[in-house]
């Protein structure tokens, strides 16, 4: 019986030690609207894009704000405080043939 308090009591105190990894997948195919809590300078769009539906902004003639931004709700219980590693698949498209990737 003491063993087996010994190795619950070890493998509680390892577990507290654990780290994992959240995975949070949001790819905007489901509609030109963005979800719920998401914010952008840009607009959703079936035109051109990656997959299914994509957000976009033209910059052509863009003269001071030539950035998009694409902002998340707050991911709770998905962070321990620290930053979350962040990829995007993106494409650029020549204003004068849009049927054409750049590359």
């Amino acid at each position: 019986m003491n063993i087996k308090l010994l190795l619950g009591t070890l493998l509680m105190m390892l577990s507290s030690i654990c780290f994992g990894q959240v995975i949070i997948n949001q790819n905007f195919n489901a509609s030109t609207s963005l979800p719920t809590g998401w914010t952008s300078n840009g607009s959703g769009t079936s035109t051109q894009a990656c997959d299914g539906n994509s957000i976009r902004r033209n910059i052509y003639n863009a003269t001071s704000n030539s950035t998009m931004t694409l902002t998340s709700p707050n991911q709770v219980g998905a962070s321990n405080g620290n930053d979350i590693a962040v990829s995007v698949d993106y494409k650029v498209v020549n204003w004068s043939n849009e049927t054409v990737a750049t590359p």
